[in-house]
């Protein structure tokens, strides 16, 4: 499980690597994270631009 907007948008997962290693760090300050954040911003980036073009009256959205 991830929730992206936790530690100010740094993120917190529920993975033993994030709760040993990342969240530790996290929690001190650092920037550091875990492949399940990485992921799940990628998707949420891909879903905000797809959305957004398919709004756009500008854009060519036959491929979307």
């Amino acid at each position: 499980m991830v929730d992206l907007g936790a530690y100010g948008c740094r993120g917190e997962c529920s993975c033993i690597y994030w709760r040993t290693t990342v969240g530790p760090k996290v929690k001190k300050g650092q920037w550091v994270t875990c492949k399940h954040i990485n992921l799940a911003k990628m998707r949420m980036t891909d879903w905000v631009i797809r959305e957004f073009a398919k709004r756009d009256t500008n854009t060519k959205s036959e491929h979307l």
